[in-house]
């Protein structure tokens, strides 16, 4: 704690006047150390930040409780429970900024500065509210500026890391030709050109150069780290006033109208408002809640108790969790059937909305894709299906309205495959992006949805696609020539 109050102080003196900084000596900041090789894991990390920043800002927010938490797939599948969407919705941003600090943490080891090496007991003391510095975030006015400074950086560093990569190539070739000519004498000049193939190389060489001048591999570490442990404050304010007044235990955050500074926690829960809570501040302290989270009301009783009871009372052990571990075994994440049947669904999707006739062996592999459980019901489906009315199958008006009825349901089970497919993507390609995008939530895909509810959609599809394909079977058919799946019963 000792520790944390010291960088605090210093951090304080430091950034009161930013004439202070611009007037150290150039022959000063030439001895620090600079980024190097680390450029590339801290453009990301910026990156990161960005993209988790942007993703908080007011117009998100509404679009997160307006269309993501409203939409009918989420609401049906996943949770009509806006309380239990906002606080999944909190976990994984607070696990973001986790992951982003502790990048952070480990450039931070590296810096010349004392106070900086102890950024992860200072990030640690700040999620409990137990410091609090005006100075360390950035203001209203400053947060554009250093948005589009990090930006530059991060664009700066992307850049190099292509330059890399071609030079790479190039030197490989450069090696593959050098061992030709030890092998096989000169290389005819009809095949290389080597004295272009050399000027391109050096070219090269120059260009990259020039790019880690002016990318973060140059850079020195303390300015670099300084100028991200702000930002992590500054994104932690953010995520308070936007999911403050509705997870009790983070910091209170309040503002001048220009300074931003968090206080001591003080856990309230009010159930019977549905705008931010009001709390007790100075007289003269604006409370900042500008793009927060809105409940619908409930019963008053009922709210509270399902909040205090489902949240609270297990928020202590559910914020030791990863956002992966918090759905339940009765989940298609928590049976690990995600993935599963996020691609199970986009590929009926793309045959019912193909162009031709479906395909027998597409739909055959759908099927053999599926869990032995889910495989029967989809039989025991078909099957009932079938025993109604022979006839029905060759029957087109039928068959629209199954075209319809399968339009249905995946218009509302399809967007969450998609974005499965998307989450994963994204993390598993989390480091090697340097793009600043907003990423998908994990609630706004299939891994929280009921296994049951969705199983059961699941199997409506194949079986609304089996149907499909019996009519074109039927009608493509030979006289007494029995259609069917490749021999299976249904």
């Amino acid at each position: 704690m000792v520790a944390t109050r010291l960088w605090l102080s210093e951090l304080h003196l430091f950034f009161r006047s930013e004439s202070a900084r611009k007037k150290r000596s150039a022959s000063s900041d030439s001895k620090q150390p600079t980024l190097g090789i680390l450029a590339f894991e801290t453009a990301r990390t910026m990156a990161q930040l960005i993209s988790l920043y942007n993703s908080l800002s007011p117009a998100q927010i509404q679009t997160l409780r307006n269309v993501v938490f409203q939409s009918e797939g989420i609401q049906y599948l996943n949770s009509s429970d806006e309380f239990h969407l906002i606080y999944l919705a909190f976990t994984e941003k607070i696990e973001e900024l986790d992951r982003a600090a502790a990048a952070v943490s480990r450039l931070g080891v590296k810096c010349q500065r004392q106070d900086l090496r102890g950024f992860d007991h200072t990030y640690t003391d700040l999620k409990i509210g137990a410091v609090d510095l005006p100075g360390l975030s950035f203001t209203a006015k400053e947060i554009g500026r250093k948005i589009a400074q990090m930006e530059k950086h991060v664009l700066a560093t992307a850049d190099l890391y292509s330059g890399l990569e071609s030079l790479s190539e190039m030197e490989a070739s450069e090696r593959k030709l050098q061992h030709w000519k030890s092998f096989s004498g000169p290389i005819p000049a009809q095949k290389v050109d080597t004295e272009m193939f050399e000027e391109k190389m050096t070219w090269q060489r120059q260009h990259v150069q020039r790019m880690r001048n002016t990318s973060l591999w140059s850079q020195p570490f303390d300015d670099i780290v300084l100028l991200m442990a702000r930002f992590v404050y500054t994104v932690f304010s953010r995520i308070c006033v936007v999911f403050g007044p509705y997870v009790s235990d983070l910091p209170q955050v309040v503002s001048d109208g220009n300074v931003v500074s968090v206080a001591p926690k003080q856990v309230q829960f009010n159930p019977f408002r549905s705008g931010p809570l009001e709390r007790s501040v100075a007289k003269d302290v604006i409370v900042t809640n500008s793009g927060p989270l809105y409940i619908k009301p409930r019963s008053g009783i009922e709210m509270f108790r399902n909040h205090e009871d489902n949240v609270g009372s297990d928020r202590k052990q559910r914020k030791r969790l990863r956002i992966t571990e918090w759905a339940e075994p009765t989940t298609v994440g928590g049976a690990g059937l995600a993935l599963l049947y996020a691609t199970v669904v986009i590929r009926a999707e793309s045959l019912l909305n193909s162009a031709g006739p479906i395909d027998a062996d597409a739909r055959e592999n759908l099927y053999q894709m599926l869990p032995a459980e889910l495989q029967t019901a989809v039989n025991v489906k078909i099957r009932k299906c079938l025993q109604c009315d022979e006839s029905w199958s060759s029957d087109k008006l039928i068959v629209e309205g199954w075209r319809e009825a399968l339009g249905g349901i995946l218009g509302w089970l399809a967007p969450l495959a998609h974005k499965m497919v998307t989450w994963q993507a994204e993390r598993s390609l989390e480091q090697q992006r340097f793009d600043s995008q907003t990423t998908v939530l994990l609630l706004e895909t299939l891994y929280f949805s009921d296994r049951e509810k969705t199983e059961a959609a699941i199997a409506e599809v194949l079986v609304g696609l089996s149907c499909i394909l019996r009519h074109q079977d039927r009608r493509s058919s030979t006289p007494g020539k029995r259609p069917g799946f490749k021999g299976r019963d249904c």
